[in-house]
């Protein structure tokens, strides 16, 4: 599951979606602008650095969290796994998500400071289509 973090309000709704999917057991692939970066750091504090969250997840939402796996990507990494077409993925979200990077996810566009998480939605819409594309059936 790939979870995307921008900079637009919300970054406790950003922590918690992650607490929940690791304590499920996900394996979880995050990537966060720097916006994000920076919205953590402002409404979470110091402690939230994004480079060690599972730290920061653990302490504030308990030992589950351990039952997942968090990968960080950066965002500016185009060369990333996360950002390739062929990467597989259950899905994605992005918590909180600006207008900007929602448009820029819906409209295929893959450059700025969200270009990481455009590229994992545009790629993540790309095979939902297909997959439903296979599944439908004409009645």
């Amino acid at each position: 599951m790939a979870v995307g973090i921008t900079g637009a309000s919300g970054a406790a709704y950003a922590t918690r979606t992650l607490a929940s999917l690791l304590s499920r057991g996900y394996h979880v692939e995050l990537v966060i602008t720097e916006f994000g970066r920076r919205l953590i750091l402002d409404e979470l504090g110091e402690q939230t650095n994004p480079d060690q969250f599972m730290s920061f997840l653990t302490e504030r939402y308990g030992s589950e969290v351990s039952r997942g796996e968090l990968t960080v990507w950066s965002n500016k990494d185009l060369g990333a796994g996360i950002a390739s077409g062929s990467h597989r993925c259950d899905g994605m979200v992005i918590v909180p998500c600006s207008m900007k990077t929602l448009a820029g996810v819906a409209h295929g566009l893959s450059r700025g400071a969200g270009r990481g998480c455009h590229a994992q939605g545009k790629a993540t819409a790309r095979d939902r289509a297909k997959r439903d594309a296979n599944e439908f059936t004409p009645t």
